[in-house]
């Protein structure tokens, strides 16, 4: 029940991070530039609009999310906390999981898939630095298959 560690949320802590920077509840941050010219956008109020008013769904503002590791690169404080933040999550999640699945954390595989952990090799390493102090054994492993594939698996199985 929530969406925590998604590139949505990322997203949204993204325009949080440009919000407090923008009227001072927070530091400057690399992420406001990168924000304005991926949506070219030239101001808040635009960018104001452009969350609110522009009917931008969730695949939209999850899009932004990649943003954060051209930010990371730059030493972007904001960035690296956003970084933190979702790892932390999502160790929280896998952590909660295996405890469920198996009552001990010895080598229980942790399989990951979907373009946030694949293509941002910040937050795999921040996820891969978490589980290690909490799992030492578990290994993260790329999704093999599609997801469709594992709904199709789970349906053959049922059906038979």
């Amino acid at each position: 029940m929530g969406d925590e560690g998604s590139g949505c949320e990322m997203a949204c802590e993204i325009l949080r991070a440009v919000a407090k920077a923008w009227d001072g509840r927070g530091k400057p941050t690399v992420l406001t530039e990168l924000v304005m010219e991926y949506w070219h956008l030239t101001g808040m109020d635009e960018l104001m609009d452009c969350v609110y008013r522009s009917g931008k769904g969730k695949s939209e503002l999850a899009s932004l999310a990649f943003l954060c590791d051209i930010a990371y690169d730059k030493g972007d404080i904001a960035a690296y906390q956003i970084m933190e933040k979702a790892a932390g999550v999502l160790s929280d999640m896998v952590t909660a999981a295996s405890k469920k699945l198996k009552g001990d954390l010895e080598q229980l595989p942790c399989i990951y898939t979907g373009s946030l952990l694949t293509e941002s090799r910040h937050l795999k390493h921040h996820l891969e630095e978490k589980l290690l102090s909490r799992c030492p054994d578990m290994k993260l492993h790329p999704c093999k298959h599609h997801a469709a594939w594992g709904c199709a698996a789970l349906s053959w199985r049922q059906a038979a």
